[in-house]
Order: C-alpha cells, then sequence, then structure tokens
C-alpha cells in the first residue's frame, strides 16, 4: 500500500508540472528540481552566487503566479551546473514518419458526415482519410 501511495503522489506532481507546461516551462523547470533535491539545498546552492537569495525568494520563484519572479538566465545556468544529473533533458525527437499533428473539433452531424465519407472512399482509418483528403486539396 506504501508503494501504490508512492506512486500517485510522485503521478500527482508530474500531473502538476505538466499542468504548467510550456507557457511556464522555467516554473516548470525550477520544480521538477525542487522534486529531486531539497528546497535548502537549491537555496543554499543559489546563496552562494546570490547572497540574499534566501526561503523568501524561493517561495516567490515557486509561485511565479502570485509574485511574477523568477530566476535569472544566469542562476538557471549555475544551478543546472551545479546539479548536471538533475538539470532537465532535451526532449527526444518524435520516432514518427509523420511527426505533425493536426487536430480540430466539430459537432456531431459534421463528425458523422466525416466517418460516413470515409467509409464510402474506402478508408480503413479516420488517418488515412484526412491524409487523403488534405493531399488532394493541397
Amino acid at each position: 500500500m506504501k508503494h501504490r501511495a508512492f506512486a500517485s503522489s510522485m503521478a500527482e506532481k508530474v500531473r502538476k508540472v505538466n499542468a504548467i507546461g510550456a507557457a511556464n516551462s522555467e516554473y516548470a523547470s525550477i520544480a521538477l528540481l525542487a522534486e529531486m533535491v531539497t528546497r535548502a539545498e537549491i537555496i543554499a546552492t543559489l546563496a552562494e552566487k546570490y547572497p540574499k537569495f534566501g526561503k523568501s525568494t524561493m517561495s516567490m520563484i515557486s509561485h511565479p503566479e502570485r509574485y511574477g519572479v523568477c530566476l535569472t538566465p544566469e542562476a538557471k545556468k549555475y544551478l543546472s551546473q551545479k546539479y548536471p544529473e538533475k538539470a532537465p533533458q532535451k526532449r527526444k525527437p518524435p520516432r514518427r514518419k509523420k511527426n505533425n499533428r493536426l487536430s480540430v473539433y466539430v459537432d456531431d452531424a459534421d463528425a458523422e458526415r466525416v466517418k460516413v465519407a470515409a467509409e464510402q472512399a474506402g478508408c480503413r482509418t479516420m488517418q488515412e482519410y484526412l491524409s487523403k483528403l488534405i493531399r488532394s486539396e493541397l
């Protein structure tokens, strides 16, 4: 039961960080680092370079939506140099042949019409039908 609770708490932390998204990727990287290294270690590390950095500053950085405070690029670089194994890694490129994703929302009637058209065109999947449709239009 303990393992399940730990897994769910880690999953919740990952969901929180993912919910932040690319719009605030700096906060996401600080949040991830704070999960891997204690906040005290982050504070001590940044206090080496920035003597007035403390718990209150760390709290402000952890809640940018409230305070509008963020780390400078130099501070982020300093942290990633101090903790290279914990630094956010670059994403791997996708291993798909078709890397680009397009999406659209339609009402129920249009969705049904598209399904019928795909069946009439002899396409087995919606992906196949929409690819064929795009190629014919462009």
